[in-house]
């Protein structure tokens, strides 16, 4: 027999005897199925090469002792070993004080037994390890992924990436890739903790620039970008500072240039040395400007120079309607032309209502008599038909931001049907199930002259009469509301 072996036995034999014999905590002998527990649980502890699959049967007949008799510490001393050796140093700690605040009540002289003392000395002594800075774990997450990342400005690895042992505290993560703008952000790191870091990387766009003449000096966001005709390939999104020069000294074209994600844009600058002054402002703001059909950035533009005479300026912000301005420059004068777009709306239309029908709009009740119309602003929208405060039909919709949008709805359909069109529906086919069943009861025996025949055949008339309405009727109602809506409008 190998060491190993003799020492489990001799540790089974022990801890066997103390569960059976010890004064304080001896083996239940109020029910056989206890002890059978009792004993089968300390078996499985006493073996060290029981597998974690035989230790956790022997933590649930530990428990299974504790709820019988809560008042013996066996019970408790057994889970809080078996806890230990499942590597739960919480519970077993839990387990090993509850054993010894039993044992100190049923027989204050007897010191608990150096098996729990141990097992509760190395189970503190970890806690107090894991207390100290063992450092976290950073979880980096890029959208798209790929891109390098540091952490504290130190390089490390690409996204997505695991960074273990990283000290508690505050840490900045950053996020760099190609073609597309670099992206940071703050965490908070917890000893033993995992956080994780979400960087979104947008993708760079492209200006084409032109002026009129050539050879200007373009800025972008106080960085000098070349001269007209230039080509940036690497422009952030969102609201830029744009200045172009004729000539160094000279007076600016000052404007904004706000590009979308990916977006690819191009520009013509009109630059004259003399003229009148106009400057561009939108509400809200970020409208794209064009003069004379030459785009020329987003407002707000200027104050800047154009030549005297009529000029026709449109502003356009996705959302909001088209705004078209026509202005007339003289020489030294200046303008300056603030335009307040109106969000675009849609037009409900709905047909064919019942009186009885009541219909609401992102929860507020409208009354409809006939027709209604309604604008609704851009967004997510909920329409809903009821009668008698039961809802009969529901849509979502959602309104597009290009204009134009209409949505019509034929309310002539299940749940707007009128209360006649019911009777008809049901009333037809009760009928015609009447009259068939009258003209089958009515049928005279075979050899009959044909005026026996009179009665049957009239009320089956009727009965298939009575059927054709009802199927008009059920055809008409439809399953469900018919809606009709333009190409324009994004559902």
């Amino acid at each position: 027999m190998g060491s190993q072996q003799r020492l489990g036995t001799a540790v089974a034999s022990a801890v066997l005897a103390f569960a059976l014999g010890h004064p304080a905590a001896a083996a239940p002998d109020t029910d056989a199925s206890i002890r059978v527990a009792f004993r089968q649980a300390y078996r499985d502890l006493g073996r060290p090469e029981a597998t974690r699959k035989e230790l956790k049967r022997s933590e649930r007949l530990f428990r299974k002792v504790i709820v019988a008799l809560p008042d013996r510490p066996g019970g408790h001393r057994g889970l809080g070993l078996v806890l230990r050796r499942l590597g739960d140093c919480e519970g077993a700690l839990v387990a090993l004080k509850r054993y010894e605040e039993v044992l100190r009540e049923r027989s204050p002289d007897v010191a608990p037994l150096p098996a729990a003392t141990s097992a509760r000395r190395v189970c503190e002594s970890r806690r107090r390890s894991l207390g100290a800075d063992r450092g976290g774990v950073v979880v980096v997450r890029a959208f798209p992924p790929g891109g390098q990342v540091s952490l504290d400005g130190k390089p490390a690895g690409r996204a997505p990436v695991r960074l273990a042992g990283v000290k508690a505290g505050p840490h900045l993560v950053r996020g760099t890739l190609a073609g597309h703008t670099a992206a940071q952000a703050e965490v908070v790191v917890k000893s033993g903790g995992i956080v994780t870091a979400a960087l979104r990387h947008q993708r760079l766009a492209t200006l084409e620039l032109l002026s009129a003449p050539a050879g200007a000096l373009v800025t972008v966001a106080g960085e000098r970008r070349g001269a007209t005709p230039a080509q940036i390939d690497q422009l952030p999104p969102g609201p830029q500072r744009l200045e172009v020069a004729a000539a160094e000294g000279d007076r600016p074209w000052v404007g904004t240039v706000a590009a979308l994600p990916g977006q690819a844009l191009t520009l013509s600058i009109p630059l004259v040395a003399a003229g009148g002054e106009v400057e561009i402002v939108s509400e809200p703001p970020g409208a794209a400007v064009t003069i004379d059909d030459r785009p020329v950035g987003h407002a707000p533009i200027g104050p800047n120079l154009l030549s005297p005479g009529p000029h026709r300026i449109e502003l356009m912000l996705p959302g909001f309607g088209l705004e078209s301005r026509r202005i007339t420059l003289a020489e030294g004068q200046s303008q300056v032309v603030r335009a307040e777009l109106a969000p675009v709306h849609l037009d409900v239309r709905l047909r064919g209502l019942s009186e009885d029908l009541s219909v609401s709009l992102d929860g507020e009740l409208v009354s409809a008599d006939g027709e209604w119309i309604r604008q609704v602003p851009p967004g997510w929208h909920d329409l809903a038909a009821s009668r008698g405060g039961v809802e009969v039909w529901a849509r979502r919709l959602r309104v597009g931001t290009d204009g134009g949008n209409e949505l019509r709805v034929d309310a002539a359909a299940s749940g707007g049907v009128s209360p006649t069109r019911g009777v008809r529906r049901w009333g037809g086919l009760a009928a015609a199930a009447a009259g068939l069943l009258a003209a089958a009861a009515l049928m005279p025996e075979p050899g009959g002259g044909i005026a026996d025949y009179a009665a049957p055949a009239g009320l089956a008339t009727v009965g298939a009469a009575a059927a054709i309405v009802s199927i008009v009727a059920w055809t008409e109602s439809g399953a469900s509301l018919r809606a009709a809506p333009s190409p324009r409008l994004d559902r």
